[in-house]
């Protein structure tokens, strides 16, 4: 018989905005003081660019933890009559554990999941 001790949680991406970008073009103004015309001066753009938007993604590891049960063994005991109650001497329980990681690519933001190899801890056995 196994049983499945899991946690599992949901968890949201956490979104940080980097900041926004700008573009300024300084715009000047020239009179000719003789004949009144206005002249316009359009100085280059100071551009500054947009930083980067940081996604933080739900990567905990996840641990699975499955429960082994002894198995029964019947020992033939001849120090009691036939026909009485088993005496049964229980043995430990075993367990499997597998750990699941997770990456994720930076430019993507794709989640991969990584399945660790299980580690077993072998069940006792059940004397009856």
């Amino acid at each position: 018989m196994l049983k499945t001790q899991q946690e599992k949680k949901v968890v949201k991406n956490i979104v940080t905005p980097g900041p926004k970008g700008s573009e300024v073009t300084i715009t000047t103004y020239t009179v000719d003081p003789k004949t009144g015309k206005v002249t316009e001066n359009v100085g280059k753009p100071v551009v500054t660019p947009a930083g980067k938007t940081i996604v933080k993604v739900g990567t905990k590891e996840k641990v699975v933890t499955k429960v082994l049960e002894p198995e029964v063994e019947y020992v033939k005991d001849p120090t009691r009559e036939k026909g009485s109650e088993n005496i049964v001497t229980p043995g430990p329980k075993g367990s499997e554990v597998t750990t699941t990681t997770y990456t994720v690519d930076p430019k993507t933001g794709k989640v991969t999941e990584n399945v660790g190899k299980p580690v077993v801890t072998p069940a006792g056995k059940n004397y009856c």
